[in-house]
């Protein structure tokens, strides 16, 4: 009989829970609050609904270890690179501080608290599914960031699922589990960011002073500093010869800052100078906002790159070939220049040309070729261009030498030039198709002494490779090297389609992770990181 009494009292306190849940979500909906974003605010709607506004978080009952293990977790998201206040922690820490009002050791809930656990109950699913899908989407819309960014992850949330799940298993994290991004990059830049919140806490971590050279051999108070500072980055290994009170610039502090230069992109000159100093100076909440970034930039990935896939870096000016999360070879690549950026997006190689045509894109034969054009009638013969009527695919070749190019415009520039298969074609020798909405595609190019320069930004937007030999055996394992040179230097043009279209990556990430689990920062050539990280702390939540 009293178990009977307590479940009917138990079944009696929820229903007045769940009759103020109903009212709170009515009235939300009636004067809808802007704080969250509408979509996901319906689907916790909805989901309270299906389940007769049951309450999800038991706020009610001592045995229920989910509230905590949600504060625990905004306790700690700072280290994901979140910050906790933009998932109401504030209102729920007020749970914790009144937890004793919450439960109802008695079986008897009062009007007030029942309408203070509906109330905090909502707020608990609606900023558990924000972080959710935080944690699987990232927090800037990828749409808000012009026509030069899509990566497209397409990674929606089942929120009635999850919360499903956590339902059933009483327990968050498997749900967390679930949307947290799957990239080996993103623990490499979470481990990152552990380090330099650990350096920012540290109060050993001193300026230099500015205006002093510091090299081999110096002796010098700021030697201390420096070996001090480096000790902590992990440039400089702490051994029983290395005395931190030392102010001699001996030649195993000279290699730790070389590996300190090569880290921030500096040359690696081993002297500590002005450039070094800004450096060494910049404010270490600085680089932590960095790295926040660049782990809001790969939850912008799919969770699964593919077995297969290519993955380039514009600010390094790199690019990989993976297989099965091993990097099979790395090569440099040339992207475009500021004012001809290339655009961050993905797509799937289908086809390879090899010894192609290059049909100049209008806006490179105008602003570039037309001047040499005028300046010289034999420009295009000299550089195997053919000049057609028209960009129809039957347009009548005519001769360059019947045009008076002293009347042509860009606005009655009506020609299409083409430059013939050759070594000295633009696109080299061969080039990689993935169709796109911004007519980029990775190509060879004739001018391989670029690759010897650290700053690679000199194309019209499409990325030039130094191996298309080997990118062409990685897409094409069915062909043999010496089949892909004698197609490469073939004369006639060949199209072959990929067995399985390979997917790729075009990404722009100023901070990376070296083999020693050391942050590498690139340099911000396109000059993005400055408005993503402001609109990454100040953007409303999705």
């Amino acid at each position: 009989m009293k178990r009977e009494q307590n479940e009917l009292l138990a079944k009696e306190k929820n229903s007045l829970i769940a009759h103020y849940l109903q009212l709170e979500i009515d009235s939300l909906e009636s004067k809808f609050s802007t704080q969250f974003n509408d979509e996901l605010n319906h689907k916790a709607f909805e989901f309270y609904r299906k389940r007769n506004y049951d309450p999800i978080w038991r706020l009610n009952e001592s045995s229920s270890i989910l509230p905590e293990q949600y504060l625990s977790l905004l306790d700690s998201v700072h280290l994901e690179g979140l910050n906790a206040n933009d998932y109401n922690k504030e209102i729920l820490e007020q749970y914790r501080k009144n937890v004793g009002d919450f439960i109802d050791k008695n079986n008897k809930t009062k009007d007030i608290h029942a309408k203070a656990i509906a109330k905090t109950d909502l707020n608990f699913t609606i900023s558990f599914l924000k972080i959710l899908n935080h944690l699987k989407n990232g927090k800037i819309d990828q749409g808000e960031l012009g026509l030069q960014w899509d990566l497209n992850n397409e990674n929606e949330i089942n929120a009635e699922q999850l919360l499903i799940q956590v339902i059933q298993k009483n327990d968050i994290n498997a749900a967390i589990a679930k949307v947290y991004p799957k990239i080996k990059q993103y623990n490499q830049l979470r481990e990152l960011l552990k380090f330099y919140y650990s350096l920012s806490n540290n109060t050993n971590w001193r300026k230099l002073q500015p205006g002093i050279t510091l090299s081999l051999d110096s002796v010098s108070a700021d030697v201390i500093i420096l070996r001090q500072n480096l000790l902590q980055t992990k440039d400089l290994q702490e051994n029983k010869n290395n005395v931190q009170q030392s102010t001699l610039f001996d030649a195993e502090l000279k290699k730790a800052v070389v590996s300190y230069q090569v880290r921030h992109g500096l040359e690696p000159s081993g002297i500590v100078d002005e450039e070094f100093i800004e450096i060494m100076n910049t404010p270490l909440s600085n680089w932590i906002a960095l790295i926040e970034l660049g782990l809001e930039k790969t939850r912008w990935l799919p969770d699964s790159l593919g077995d297969k896939h290519i993955f380039i870096n514009i600010p390094d000016f790199s690019l990989q070939m993976i297989d099965k999360e091993n990097v099979i070879r790395e090569m440099k690549v040339i992207t475009g220049k500021t004012m001809r950026s290339t655009p961050v997006f993905s797509g799937k190689i289908k086809y390879v040309v090899f010894s192609p045509y290059w049909n100049v894109p209008k806006s490179i034969a105008v602003n570039d070729l037309l001047p040499k054009i005028k300046n010289n009638p034999g420009f295009l013969r000299k550089n195997h261009y053919e000049l057609f009527e028209n960009w129809d695919p039957n347009s009548t070749r005519i001769n360059p030498r019947k045009i008076d190019w002293d009347t042509i415009e860009e606005n009655n520039f009506s020609f299409r030039l083409r430059q013939k298969p050759g070594p000295w074609n633009s696109m080299g020798r061969v080039k990689f198709m993935f169709p796109n909405n911004f007519s980029i595609y990775m190509h060879d190019t004739p001018e391989k002494h670029l690759f010897i320069k650290e700053r690679r930004d000199f194309s019209s937007g499409c990325i030039r490779i130094q191996e298309p030999e080997k990118m062409a055996e990685f897409l094409l394992p069915e062909m043999t090297e010496e089949e892909i040179t004698g197609k490469m230097n073939k004369k006639s043009e060949e199209y072959i389609n990929l067995k399985t279209p390979t997917s790729v990556y075009i990404t722009y990430n100023t901070v990376g992770v070296n083999d020693k689990g050391q942050a590498v920062f690139f340099q911000d050539v396109y000059k993005m990181d400055e408005k993503l990280i402001e609109m990454y702390h100040k953007t409303p939540l999705k």
